[in-house]
């Protein structure tokens, strides 16, 4: 393979890496943003005659949140071994973007499953999760609204999978 057809894959991988950082930081904006937002939130809600319908917000906005940091966590991590084409990028980057796909999966299934079970706590609980899913998933927002998590996944395969075929894709380092 010559140096010329490596090039593509490299600027590939650096993009991949530099969307990461740019992703994680308007994330950690969306968050700080989402953290002084949501006592308000809870000061509404708790002092109008629908408190009740809400009454695990805190928690579910709490666990959102840290669901959110970590991720934005795993994103800068695998930007620094991707920005240097390491084979572990490639697996920390898989890591991050399927887990990212799964969570919004999860969140889904639940709010659904809390649906269908018909139970009086269980649509409290649906509503909580509904009332604090924009707040408490804020730092992953944008990547909702582009499907960054997909497409990030597919062109980081694409681009190590053309890089160094014999050792990248045969999972040697």
């Amino acid at each position: 393979m010559t140096n010329s057809s490596r090039i593509w894959p490299r600027m590939c991988l650096r993009a991949v890496a530099l969307a990461n950082i740019l992703v994680t930081a308007i994330g950690i904006y969306h968050i700080s943003v989402a953290n002084r937002v949501f006592p308000l939130w809870v000061q509404s809600t708790a002092s109008s005659r629908v408190s009740g319908d809400f009454p695990d917000q805190r928690i579910i906005f709490e666990v959102m949140t840290t669901a959110n940091v970590l991720f934005l966590g795993a994103y800068v991590l695998s930007s620094f071994y991707v920005w240097r084409s390491r084979a572990i990028g490639r697996t920390m980057g898989n890591i991050a973007y399927i887990a990212v796909i799964g969570y919004w999966l999860a969140v889904y299934s639940v709010k659904f499953f809390l649906l269908e079970s018909g139970g009086e706590r269980a649509q409290l609980i649906r509503n909580s999760i509904s009332a604090v899913n924009a707040l408490g998933n804020s730092g992953l927002s944008v990547q909702f609204d582009t499907w960054y998590p997909l497409i990030a996944c597919i062109l980081l395969n694409v681009a190590y999978h053309h890089l160094l075929p014999s050792s990248y894709n045969s999972g040697r380092t």
